[in-house]
């Protein structure tokens, strides 16, 4: 049965009142005709009849959402109609709730996906349809995965001790979600209501929100995912970090990605400085760009070719490099480096023209001593900072070094205080561990405190 409150007297019910719903199961008013009955001054309705005539007696409204752009490029703010948008309350997601409210004037792009809404039994049910292949995350304080593809949540802040993944309210309410193209671009949405909001995401690719009428939804984007052109002044991104009291520590791994056009690729080949196989063209390996040849450090012009780079480098702000996979590392192969057989055209007081064999165990410090003399012609006032994954006894004259992939056990651990004790060098640490496995939290609090 539902109990809905209704002002009357005994005997006294009229053909058509209103009245307000205080079940779980329904939200708002709505209008309902004579099929009840009092009961001790309460009046009863059946759940059943409540259904069975709602269609024909609710006011129902749906279609698209209307829009205009707010903020920026990109960022729109829609409404089921003028009127709801007119009669707003205000916003207080939002610094400023006037920024809400105020669209923007000028040239604007449209939206690429609109929302459509439907309001009936004084709810509001948004949906936003997007491309197969979607995934979601976000939806604020939630147990479970970080992926939400599949899931439902209810915002409403509630003391939830001992929750567990099945939780569907937790002690915040974020109504919102971010939405992950099969393109890559991002796609942000927020049902800007401080109401019981459910975010209903179980649908294949489909934003669903149902939250007391009326409220606006928010879209930002689709963004595209930060790639080289997203960041087009470096110098600028280094200023930023380091107002925020950030160092900018670049990596620069050995494999060079074998695609003309590449301005470094380009250059080492025109320079001649790539290690060679043993019928005597540049060697090719799979590293994290993919197919890649590699600087031979056994070269006078290599090492100055490289350090050239590294200067102009150093141009952008950076405070210091990072030589990772300077084993050097080789994907795909059993070794996991380059054959012994490959040749390296080494300076005559180095060893002259050797094979791989020769000069494997050098290699990174090679590079970091390249990488030394780079940065140090890109300010002979300031002492280069750089770390290395591969050495040689005599790296510490270069680089500092970091003990590799560790893992997160704690035989790991035991085994990192004898490793950096034995290496002897002014600076080194092995890193807060990998998780490819679960992490005991003790495990992690011990790193930190060793």
């Amino acid at each position: 049965m539902v109990v809905l409150s209704c002002d009357v007297e005994f005997g006294s019910i009229p053909d058509i009142r209103i009245f307000h719903c205080v079940s779980q199961n329904c939200w708002g008013y709505r209008t309902k005709r004579n099929n009840k009955r009092l009961v001790g001054g309460r009046l009863i309705v059946s759940k059943m009849s409540e259904f069975e005539d709602a269609a024909a007696t609710s006011d129902v409204k749906s279609g698209n959402m209307v829009f205009e752009p707010i903020l920026e490029q990109g960022v729109f703010r829609f409404d089921c109609s003028v009127d709801d948008r007119n009669a707003a309350l205000p916003s207080i997601s939002f610094v400023n709730s006037k920024e809400r409210d105020t669209p923007i004037m000028g040239n604007h792009t449209l939206p690429l996906y609109t929302p459509t809404f439907e309001c009936v039994h004084g709810q509001q049910i948004v949906r936003i349809e997007l491309p197969i292949g979607t995934t979601f995350y976000g939806t604020g304080e939630v147990s479970g995965q970080l992926e939400r593809t599949g899931k439902r949540v209810f915002t409403w802040n509630t003391d939830a001790w001992g929750y567990g993944l099945g939780t569907t309210s937790l002690y915040q309410s974020h109504p919102w979600v971010l939405a992950v193209l099969p393109s890559g671009e991002a796609l942000g949405v927020l049902a800007d209501t401080t109401t019981r909001c459910e975010i209903d995401l179980r649908k294949e690719s489909t934003i669903k929100f149902i939250a007391l009428s009326s409220y606006p939804v928010i879209t930002f984007g689709p963004f595209t995912s930060p790639t080289d052109e997203r960041f087009p002044d470096p110098r600028s991104l280094v200023e930023d970090l380091h107002l925020n009291g950030f160092k900018a520590i670049w990596m620069l791994d050995p494999g060079i990605k074998q695609e003309e056009g590449y301005f470094v690729y380009d250059s080492g080949s025109e320079k001649d400085i790539w290690i060679q196989t043993a019928n005597g063209k540049p060697f090719v390996g799979e590293v994290w760009p993919g197919p890649c040849v590699f600087p031979d450090f056994t070269q006078s012009k290599a090492r100055s070719w490289w350090a050239s780079l590294v200067k102009d480098f150093i141009s952008n702000g950076v405070d210091g490099i990072w030589n990772d996979m300077n084993e050097p590392a080789v994907f795909k192969v059993v070794t996991k480096t380059m054959p012994e057989s490959n040749v390296h055209r080494g300076d005559i007081e180095l060893g002259g023209c050797q094979n791989h064999s020769y000069y494997h165990n050098v290699y990174g410090m090679l590079m970091a001593r390249s990488t030394y003399e780079g940065m140090k012609s890109a300010n002979e006032n300031k002492r280069p900072f750089v770390l290395t994954r591969a050495g040689f006894i005599g790296s510490q004259r270069y680089a500092a070094t970091w003990t590799g992939d560790n893992l997160s056990t704690w035989e790991h651990l035991r085994m990192s205080i004898s490793m950096v004790l034995q290496l002897g060098r002014l600076f080194r640490d092995p890193p807060i561990p990998f998780s490819f496995e679960d992490l005991d939290y003790k495990l992690f609090v011990f790193y930190y405190l060793k």
